[in-house]
């Protein structure tokens, strides 16, 4: 069952790609837009991205998807630089399916060849060998590695669309009103600290019910349980990429007791413990210090 066109050329398909390393105060010149759809995989530390009416901070591990002709823009001020995996892809006219295939993708394409919104996908350690592999054969070009990198994109897309699907681990920046838009912006930039519905709605200016409100209808989820998926999958990126103590991951995370957030974690994991999940993660993460080597 493919996705692709199976004869769509590597040119056709990859309008650009790089892996690249920005040290502390770089700053792209000026905002941007293109047709092609732009994958943003954070290898390493983070950055800032700019939109219309949005500034996100993602970090390690995160993947943020561009819709095609979205204006955007990025700079770093985390001083030990971010490290970006970067894929723009031409997938208006290369995807083909039958029914069925459509039906489980037509969501999700519909966001991402929409005008001026993103997707921020949290946490995304299995998407890390998929995305790097893309960028290590287009770098290599070795014997067939058009079809390696077909089979990947694909892979890819098929992943991201289960987790776009079942909306857990991802924050969605289309389709919502301007309140909700700026609610989930300043959650994202304020999840290390302990937040209330009060002061979310303070934060743009209307009252508490209607937040409640728009956001239960626009997001399909009550406030603070976005807050705590998001404070979740926060804390899985400290687990996985850090050393820190299991207490220190909740005070960072927002949590004054570290047995509530054990039992919030376990919630929304699966029922593993943070220990566990810091183990299992251990497992799967790739050790290489450089990809670009």
């Amino acid at each position: 069952m493919n996705l692709l066109k199976h004869d769509v050329e590597i040119e056709d398909l990859i309008w650009r790609y790089y892996s690249s390393s920005f040290k502390y105060n770089w700053r792209m010149e000026s905002a941007h837009h293109h047709d092609a759809v732009e994958f943003i995989y954070v290898a390493e530390g983070s950055c800032r991205l700019h939109f219309a009416n949005n500034m996100i901070r993602p970090s390690k591990h995160d993947l943020i998807i561009v819709s095609s002709n979205s204006v955007h823009s990025c700079d770093v001020t985390e001083k030990k630089g971010c490290t970006l995996i970067n894929i723009h892809l031409l997938l208006r006219n290369n995807i083909v399916g039958t029914s069925a295939v459509q039906e489980f993708y037509s969501s999700f394409f519909r966001t991402i060849f929409s005008r001026d919104s993103f997707i921020r996908f949290y946490n995304c350690i299995d998407i890390y060998p998929i995305i790097k592999n893309i960028a290590v054969e287009l770098e290599r070009q070795l014997p067939y590695y058009e079809d390696i990198v077909r089979n990947d994109v694909e892979k890819l897309l098929i992943m991201l669309c289960r987790q776009y699907n079942s909306r857990t681990g991802l924050s969605l920046h289309t389709d919502v009103s301007y309140y909700v838009q700026n609610a989930v912006s300043y959650i994202e930039n304020t999840i290390t600290e302990e937040l209330s519905v009060e002061r979310i709605a303070d934060s743009v200016h209307i009252s508490s019910d209607y937040l409640m409100h728009l956001f239960s209808a626009e997001m399909k989820m009550s406030l603070m349980e976005f807050v705590r998926i998001l404070k979740i999958e926060f804390a899985k990126g400290l687990l996985s990429g850090t050393n820190m103590k299991i207490i220190d991951v909740a005070a960072e995370t927002g949590f004054n007791n570290a047995q509530h957030f054990s039992t919030i974690f376990k919630k929304y994991c699966s029922g593993l413990t943070p220990r566990q999940y810091r183990a299992k993660s251990l497992e799967l993460n790739n050790s290489d210090e450089n990809i670009f080597t």
